[in-house]
């Protein structure tokens, strides 16, 4: 190590496009107005002792001649594998200069899907993380081609949601997600009209990730509504193929659950029956004794009671017969209710949310009815949860029991008329138990 004269203290990103920085802190001016993601600072001691040796320049090159970045259609296998860091690109480190930047970067399409398998892919390994979530992709992945529909669609997510977290100086994620979700829809409806490939596991799991694509680009109302016919093509694929059939191998059981997961949610957003029943639905698939499939059964058995319901206030006259049905059936819904609170306090510690903080409306500049939906963050409270998988299971009971007190208040108001329910003392006592 030698001392080298001056050198220059600009930022890396200034440095590498050979321009003069401000050297602004902690982010450089110049990055931030030609909307360039500020590399830093290096240390003053690796500014001043440099290592100018020419065999360092040599090994570094052939480092980077080893280790090129993968490409874009095999981006997918690395969701399943460590994180390897690789080095820039040789022309990003500047090699004629004295001194290449020690920064390591990863290669956009290996970020990409790192990043979403380190949010969606969950595969059990200890008996603390009982539950998986989509690990039926890992096996499917791998045994696809580059340029199968599978793993165009595992590309458009994968993109889509680190274009949520963060963006690229040169590359416009969105559009590259886009762009990958339209080969994914050609290649899927190529498949369904193949008559093995119809109803084979990876088109079945490729429509399941179309459906998720939906979910995270959605901002308006079409996009919800291309994600309900994402689901009901998934449980016509499941109609097509038999449900036993299906369940007979470990990856056709998790992808069986994976439709009833999301099922659980197009039933209650929608109010629309589940098709089947919740029997046939809850008797196959994984354990079924699992904290997603506990919370999924919970909230099937109210969409149960939603559809008696509908058929008693809709499709009977009021009479005492029905009258003493709809009681009968009030006692359903507050049994079930009763029976969502007993599970939530018997969750286990581990799997148990926690407080982060309080948002109140001031805190994000919401007026007294404002719209919720030009902000980012909703005001109340701001819970953690260890994974997905949980996270999901805690927001489908509190869902159901929303929607648990939703139908006891019609029920009530049905057996009132034509008393207005909302000046019974009842009324209240149960507005001040379920908050």
């Amino acid at each position: 190590m030698v001392y080298g004269g001056k050198p220059s203290r600009g930022c890396r990103t200034c440095r590498q496009r050979r321009i003069k920085c401000d050297e602004e802190k902690p982010t450089c001016k110049r990055c931030e107005k030609s909307r360039r993601e500020c590399g830093g600072y290096r240390p003053e001691f690796e500014i001043v002792h440099r290592d100018q040796t020419k065999s360092t320049v040599h090994r570094l090159r052939n480092a980077q001649s080893t280790s090129p970045p993968p490409p874009l259609a095999d981006a997918a296998e690395y969701s399943a594998r460590a994180l390897v860091f690789v080095q820039e690109e040789p022309q990003s480190w500047g090699l004629d200069s004295a001194s290449p930047s020690p920064v390591l970067t990863v290669p956009l399409a290996q970020r990409a899907s790192c990043y979403f398998a380190s949010n969606f892919i969950l595969v059990p390994l200890t008996e603390s993380t009982p539950h998986g979530f989509m690990e039926y992709l890992i096996p499917l992945i791998e045994s696809e081609p580059a340029e199968s529909s599978l793993r165009y669609a595992f590309n458009a997510c994968a993109f889509a949601l680190l274009s949520h977290h963060n963006r690229s100086d040169s590359i416009d994620l969105a559009q590259l997600s886009l762009k990958e979700h339209t080969l994914a829809l050609g290649g899927t409806y190529k498949a369904l009209g193949h008559p093995t490939k119809a109803t084979a596991h990876a088109t079945l799991a490729t429509v399941l990730l179309l459906s998720l694509y939906e979910s995270i680009t959605a901002n308006r109302e079409s996009r919800m509504l291309a994600w309900r016919s994402h689901i009901d093509g998934a449980v016509n694929i499941i109609k097509s193929r038999g449900r036993d059939d299906i369940c007979r191998t470990k990856i056709g059981a998790l992808l069986f659950s994976a439709v009833r997961h999301q099922l659980v949610s197009r039933t209650l957003s929608s109010g629309m029956p589940i098709p089947f029943g919740t029997n046939w639905w809850m008797s196959s698939g994984v354990e079924n004794n699992t904290l997603l499939a506990t919370s999924q059964h919970l909230a099937l058995k109210y969409t149960d009671l939603r559809t008696e319901s509908n058929h008693l206030l809709v499709g009977q006259a009021r009479s005492p017969q029905s009258l003493e049905q709809i009681y009968r059936l009030i006692q359903k819904v507050e049994a079930l209710d009763r029976e969502i609170i007993s599970w939530q306090a018997s969750v286990p510690r581990q799997f148990c949310f926690q407080t982060l903080c309080w948002v109140y409306e001031d805190d994000i500049g919401l007026s007294k009815g404002g719209d919720y939906a030009k902000v980012d963050v909703l005001p109340g409270r701001v819970d953690i949860y260890p994974d997905f998988v949980t996270a999901s299971a805690w927001n489908i009971s509190r869902v159901s029991r929303l929607l648990l007190a939703a139908l006891s208040i019609r029920l009530t108001a049905y057996c009132c008329s034509p008393i207005d329910y909302r000046t019974t003392p009842g009324y209240h006592s149960y507005l001040l138990e379920i908050a």
